[in-house]
């Protein structure tokens, strides 16, 4: 998937997002805010125990999959 593809995705909403076959996660923009959630979400979530990241290209550069910069993996993101 292509940085505008996964931002076009996320826009759009409501989609659980596969990384290398490996690790299932889902992503929202509320609050002026995007967050990463691992599926599956537990029912009693607290999202002020996820960091927030202010633009999608910071949560690009700052959010981890697996050890590696969110922006690194999505060649092999799917939804």
């Amino acid at each position: 998937m292509t940085k505008d593809e996964f931002w076009e995705a996320i826009n759009t909403g409501g989609k659980v997002y596969t990384y290398n076959d490996e690790l299932d996660f889902y992503v929202v923009f509320t609050n002026r805010a995007y967050e990463i959630y691992l599926v599956p979400v537990p029912d009693d979530i607290d999202s002020d125990n996820y960091p927030k990241y202010k633009t999608f290209d910071e949560m690009l550069d700052k959010s981890m999959i697996l050890g590696k910069p969110l922006m690194e993996c999505l060649t092999q993101i799917e939804y």
